[in-house]
């Protein structure tokens, strides 16, 4: 029954398209292809024909070419092989040649074949159903032969899967040829490669091939051929690659590589013309459509080579595609030579590329040494180039990002006099641009780098003859790549009013006239101590240069630009550019003294000097940091600038060169033990090659503690008891407190659920105990039993040691001799307990509106006494009362409070 109904629908199919055939005139006939020629499924015995007749299943491939060519005017090739399968792979025997115009359309292939309607860089979602097998072919021979070089008809041919062949896929000779919608390379999934012998595509004295297009549909599959994805021989004009995957599989997120180049414009047997044609084209009006992705092949992503000595059809393009990344242009799927090649090659345009994730060099161009062919009149624009393609993050190619080598004179690598051609040049683990001449050879010279983004490479900026910085000369009277143009000096950059002032100089040729300056920010310093140059902020022009060979520059540019790192290049008027200068260079220096102190709670002064005095240049937006620990901060007095005590930032501004700025910072020593203090140069402006002398230390060993009655330490306060806590001899709760070093006393029986004041008091006084406590009855503890960091279920405990901790750890303020908390004296656990056991005895102090803070202590302060307070108080009214008690349930809250805040 199954078997009947494919037979019917196959017989309904037949019909209607041969009806077509009947219809049509004479010279546009449509050609049916109705058998694979050797099906292996037949669906109706397969008869020999030459498609002249409508008998069903008698039209092959080879016949329905054949026929083709036979007939005057243009011709479509349709599909109609029905059978217990969609997909049919047609085995042929010889190549394809095609002569006139022709339709071939895969896609009518009925059930489901469908061209792809997703735009990059969503999954495509192409269904083919044809492949045209070369495996039974002779070594050395295509697939397909075009050769419409004498008719100059129109050839289009989508819809098909091309491999296997024994050389290329196609080989293309003629002009007005369309290839769109196919896969060439791979079988009919186009994830799986069936590679082509030669080149997927090869193309030769042709001109108006258009490879791919700019709508979803058009887009090829070029990849898994053993030689390159796309060849343009020789004499091929005016020609577009636009909207295809070179390299990757039909995800685009795989790599299915060529095992040549991508694409490959130019053969270098012989001097060729090649001009016109477009890789990429740009975007279209819809969007990025026309973005070729050229990614995984065995040399280059694109590779091009030949004497163009005439513009007449327009600049070669290389424009808006992916070259070494995925389809998101997020992950590197590297060609293995390098991005793009250029071999002699003149006015070749390579432009809003992401270039990226590439092994060799992201752009490569040299010329012919052995025969003096220089390549002239290139331009590098508006690319991305060892980026991502947001441009921010890394993706970097292998070597450098842009590689010049013999030969190549008067190209640019952005242009000031186009705007927003410059281009990203980050991340590469080369160097970022290499201007290289083999002075046994021949020149490279007059090549202008202007108005990039240079930064994040591994090496100089700009590497002129590729060893490494070349200083400036005598009159620039020395030669090389790009004559070794001198850098200019960047000497100062000030900032007032809102603006930036970048002042320098330059030495070259003396009375030589029209330098271009172009300056640069950084936001990191190149270990060479020669700028890169991340951000370009502007430019000037120095007329001309005296009879010395000098001349200034002055540069304003919009924002503040404090704590950067500037520097700048020099493009002659014959357009070759310097590498870049030394970035704005202060060899700061900090030195650190203070005045002695031998036991806790002694004044200290600190003085830290900060110097420019080795220079060259002035230092901007210096900054040092001196942050007390150990000591509680008093006062400072800056000669310059402010100090931040808070964050210990000393913001000093400009230091000229040899000038020096003082800060004095009063302190009290607040510990005991050897104590130090660090000042560090934190940031600058300018360069710093020296930085061993940016930080300097003074020591303060041996510092004592502070005895109070006892012997027990302060930490700091003034030692004398509160009134009332002198001898500590009252009775409490009917528990005798001693004056010795530990307590005796036994915990009184407390009331359920509730501890008692008088109770917390007591723990916190035996808890500054420093020897075991007096023998205690069975079942009696003191804070000994607690120790610190230990695990308590008792949350009454548990909020009792973690508020005593706490008061100590936060450095409560106090002033003991009039009961009344100051700044600069923190409290340690006695005190805290002379405070608390003071409240007890009648002595309750108002804390809340006497108090002062430092901002280091505020959180600490106001937690411990408002907080604290609250909770206990039963009468609102912020005193400690005798009669006032705290629950399980408030203690729980206040442990939970505190270990949230301040977790120990």
């Amino acid at each position: 029954m199954k078997a009947s109904l494919i037979k019917f629908f196959y017989v309904l199919s037949a019909v209607f398209l041969y009806s077509l055939m009947a219809t049509s005139t004479a010279f546009a006939a449509t050609i049916v292809v109705d058998t694979p020629g050797h099906p292996s499924v037949p669906v109706l015995p397969a008869l020999p024909g030459d498609c002249d007749t409508a008998v069903l299943n008698d039209c092959s491939f080879e016949e329905a070419i054949t026929k083709a060519n036979k007939d005057a005017g243009a011709d479509d090739i349709v599909f109609n092989m029905l059978g217990f399968f969609p997909s049919w792979s047609l085995n042929i025997s010889a190549p394809i040649a095609i002569t006139e115009a022709l339709t071939i359309d895969g896609y009518t292939q009925p059930w489901t074949s469908t061209p792809n309607t997703v735009p990059a860089p969503g999954l495509s979602d192409a269904i083919l159903n044809v492949m045209i097998d070369g495996s039974g072919l002779k070594p050395g021979e295509n697939c397909f032969d075009i050769n419409t070089l004498a008719a100059g008809d129109p050839v289009l041919i989508k819809g098909l899967a091309i491999g296997n062949c024994p050389n290329h896929g196609m080989n293309i000779t003629g002009s007005n040829i369309t290839i769109q919608g196919s896969y060439i390379g791979t079988r009919l999934n186009g994830t799986v490669a069936a590679p082509n012998g030669g080149d997927g595509i090869y193309v030769d004295l042709a001109h108006d091939i258009f490879i791919g297009g700019a709508n979803p549909a058009d887009r090829n599959v070029i990849s898994g051929n053993v030689g390159n994805g796309i060849m343009f021989s020789d004499s091929v004009n005016g020609s577009d690659i636009e909207g295809n995957f070179i390299g990757l599989d039909k995800t685009g997120l795989v790599g299915l590589g060529n095992g040549g180049h991508g694409v490959s414009m130019g053969d270098r047997k012989s001097p060729v013309s090649i001009s016109g044609n477009n890789v990429g084209n740009g975007p279209s009006d819809l969007g990025d459509g026309k973005r070729n992705y050229i990614s995984g092949n065995a040399l280059a992503g694109v590779y091009a080579s030949g004497t163009w000595t005439t513009k007449a059809f327009g600049w070669v393009q290389v424009d808006n595609n992916y070259i070494g990344t995925d389809v998101n242009g997020t992950v590197a799927i590297p060609n293995i030579f390098g991005g793009v090649i250029g071999e002699i090659t003149d006015d070749f345009k390579i432009q809003n590329n992401l270039i990226s994730g590439n092994k060799g060099h992201g752009v490569w161009m040299f010329a012919d040494t052995p025969n003096l062919l220089h390549s002239n009149r290139n331009g590098i624009f508006s690319n991305k180039i060892g980026t991502d393609s947001t441009g921010l993050n890394a993706l970097g190619n292998g070597g450098a990002g842009v590689y010049f080598g013999d030969g190549m004179n008067r190209n640019y690598i952005g242009d000031s006099s186009i705007v927003g051609s410059g281009n990203i040049i980050a991340f590469n683990r080369g160097k970022g641009v290499i201007i290289y001449e083999d002075i046994a050879k021949f020149t490279v010279d007059d090549n202008k780098i202007e108005t990039n983004s240079i930064f994040g490479n591994t090496g100089l900026g700009i590497d002129l003859d590729n060893d490494g910085v070349t200083l400036n000369d005598a009159n620039d009277a020395d030669t090389g790549a790009n004559s070794l143009q001198n850098y200019p000096i960047v000497e100062s950059a000030l900032y007032a009013g809102g603006n930036t002032t970048i002042t320098g100089s330059l030495h070259s040729v003396p009375l030589r006239d029209n330098y271009r300056i172009e300056v640069f920010s950084n936001n990191t310093a190149d270990p060479t101590g020669y700028g890169e140059g991340e951000t370009y902020l502007g430019s000037t022009t120095i007329a001309a240069l005296d009879a010395f060979g000098d001349g200034t520059f002055s540069v304003v540019v919009a924002g503040d630009y404090s704590g950067k790192f500037i520097t700048a290049t020099a493009t002659d008027k014959s357009l070759y550019t310097s590498e870049f200068g030394p970035m704005l260079d202060g060899d700061l220096s900090v030195t650190k003294t203070s005045t002695g102190a031998t036991k806790q709670g002694d004044n200290v002064t600190f003085t830290i000097t900060v110097s420019n005095s080795a220079g060259p240049n002035n230092a901007s937006s210096v900054q040092v940091k001196d942050l007390l620990s150990g000591f509680t901060f008093a006062s400072s007095t800056a000669s310059q600038g402010t100090y931040t005590s808070s964050t210990g930032i000393w913001d000093v501004g400009t230091l000229t060169f040899g000038s020096s700025a003082t800060l004095t910072i009063s302190a009290q020593v607040s510990s005991c033990g050897n104590l130090s203090n660090t000042a560090s140069i934190t940031r600058s402006g300018q360069f710093d090659g020296n930085t061993a002398n940016n930080t300097s230390t003074v020591n303060l060993a041996g510092i004592t503690c502070t005895p109070v009655a006892g012997g027990r330490p302060t930490g700091g306060g003034s030692g004398a008891p509160l009134p009332g806590s002198a001898a500590l001899t009252d009775e409490v709760g009917g528990e005798v407190i001693a004056d010795k070093y530990c307590t005796d006393y036994t915990f009184s029986p407390k009331e359920a659920g509730k501890i008692t004041r008088y109770e917390f008091a007591k723990l916190m006084l035996d808890f500054n105990c420093y020897e075991t406590p007096q023998s205690m009855p069975e079942g009696e503890k003191s804070f000994t039993d607690y120790p610190r960091g230990g695990v308590y279920e008792d949350p009454e405990v548990k909020a009792a040691l973690i508020a005593m901790y706490f008061a100590a750890d936060e450095g409560i303020l106090g002033g003991y001799p009039d009961g009344t908390l100051r700044p600069f004296e923190p409290v340690v656990y006695a005190e805290a307990s002379k405070i608390l056991y003071n409240s007890i005895n009648g002595n309750s102090l108002n804390y809340a509106p006497v108090f002062t803070l430092l901002p280091k202590n505020l959180n600490g302060i106001e937690w411990f006494f408002k907080y604290f307070i609250f909770l206990i108080d039963l009468v609102d009214d912020d005193y400690l009362n005798p009669s006032d008690v705290v629950s399980d349930m408030d203690a729980k809250r206040m442990v939970d409070f505190v270990l949230e805040k301040y977790p120990k």
